[in-house]
């Protein structure tokens, strides 16, 4: 990822860092425009040579993992810790889920 990108470019552990946490904010976007909004700000900050980067490497795969574009399946991000795609994490939201869910009472019963 961005880390990867910064490490064949000679860059810095800080750089590494600068731009995981800008793509990190995309990641966490509640909505579209907010993404926009944060895309634009970060491209002002980031180097070209990333801009384009992202462009044509991360900005797909980012758009669809992005919180606004997961939410309509359940998946939401639990606030900075992000989505997990781990097996037993799952299964133990699916748990926790099943334990918390109340029958309704039925008035026609």
């Amino acid at each position: 990822m961005p880390q990867t990108w910064v490490r064949s470019s000679g860059g810095a552990r800080d750089d590494e860092n600068f731009y995981a946490c800008g793509v990190r904010d995309l990641l966490t976007a509640t909505d579209e425009a907010g993404y926009q909004s944060k895309l634009t700000e970060l491209v002002d900050r980031w180097s070209p040579a990333f801009v384009e980067y992202y462009k044509s490497s991360l900005e797909s795969a980012v758009m669809a993992s992005a919180e606004f574009a997961t939410r309509h399946v359940g998946i939401m991000a639990k606030p900075y810790i992000g989505i997990t795609n781990n097996v037993s994490e799952s299964f133990n939201h699916v748990l926790k889920d099943f334990q918390n869910w109340k029958v309704g009472i039925c008035s026609v019963c």
